[in-house]
């Protein structure tokens, strides 16, 4: 790849799009598939095989269409993240064990927009992963009037957006350095990741 004539910008781009192009195949097939298994459960429910969903509706399709216009900033910031890191490794199982903070940090920040004490806010809209999050769990439990939650939409996918070009201009940053592509046997040192 180095010795192509392709710019290393051109190279990390296409990298990244390759990610970008999998992680939102990965995450619309989730998503069918969830859609099937929710059918399958209200068929069942319906054809009085007992209580399995305790009444609850299931979510606009405008809220659906939010889940899918919020995939892509997000598998657009995990991708570049994951491109990133993925610099440092010179294996996939070493490249597991770098990906694997990240991986913790999104389950937590996950795990805490699911709870009921948040409610997306102006300061927690701007944040990754929790202000997509917590739209989505407010768009999803359908309130009677989902308008207030439409003036968070922008800072949402404008931070998001800005999230994903600051991940992406790292990757592009790291595959410049030569000493991060050519690097021997050392051992990982935490000052020099952190530069």
């Amino acid at each position: 790849l180095l010795i192509s004539p392709a710019t290393r910008l051109e190279i990390v781009t296409g990298k990244f799009l390759t990610v970008l192009l999998f992680s939102l195949g990965t995450a619309l097939l989730n998503l069918v598939s969830m859609g099937f298994t929710g059918r399958h459960l209200v068929s069942m429910q319906q054809e009085g095989a007992g209580s399995l969903l305790g009444g609850a509706p299931l979510p606009p399709l405008a809220s659906l269409v939010w889940v899918v216009i919020l995939a892509v900033p997000m598998a657009a910031l995990f991708s570049s993240l994951s491109l990133g890191l993925a610099m440092f490794a010179r294996s996939s199982k070493e490249g597991q064990y770098y990906l694997t903070p990240l991986l913790m940090v999104t389950m937590g920040l996950s795990v805490m927009s699911v709870s009921p004490m948040y409610e997306i806010t102006p300061f927690l809209s701007v944040m990754p992963v929790v202000g997509p999050a917590l739209l989505l769990k407010g768009l999803l439990l359908a309130p009677a009037d989902p308008t207030p939650l439409f003036a968070y939409v922008v800072p949402v996918l404008v931070s998001s957006i800005g999230y994903s070009v600051l991940g992406l201009w790292w990757a592009v940053e790291l595959f410049q350095r030569e000493d991060i592509l050519f690097r021997g046997d050392d051992q990982f040192e935490f000052r020099a990741w952190v530069r």
